[in-house]
């Protein structure tokens, strides 16, 4: 978990997708626990090859591929400095904080 500002992000693995894109990472960017952009690593089922989309703003943007975006770290680098750019902040401004639960995080799910 990362907080700067208002904000906090969060870097998800080990995601199951349902359809034909498949997600190796997304890094999660909420302000007040609702989410305010989505930077992902995907994978479509007729290639191998990694593109780096955003979801923001009910739209998806394409940021090209990007094949060292399949290795964790590398990704986790790359998705803070795109929100270094898109918020206009320094590197060091972001703190990472320690690591806590879904739970912890949102409160308990209703069912």
């Amino acid at each position: 978990m990362f907080s700067f500002g208002d904000y906090e992000g969060f870097l998800l693995g080990h995601i199951k997708s349902v359809g034909s894109i498949q997600y190796s990472f997304i890094f999660g960017v909420f302000e007040n626990k609702i989410p305010v952009l989505y930077y992902t690593a995907e994978k479509s089922s007729i290639s191998e090859e990694v593109f780096i989309g955003v979801f923001k703003d009910d739209k998806h943007i394409n940021l090209g591929s990007d094949a060292q975006s399949s290795d964790q770290m590398t990704f986790l680098s790359k998705a803070l400095n795109y929100v270094c750019e898109t918020f206009s902040i320094k590197l060091e401004d972001i703190k990472e904080l320690p690591k806590k639960s879904a739970e912890d995080t949102f409160g308990k799910i209703q069912k």
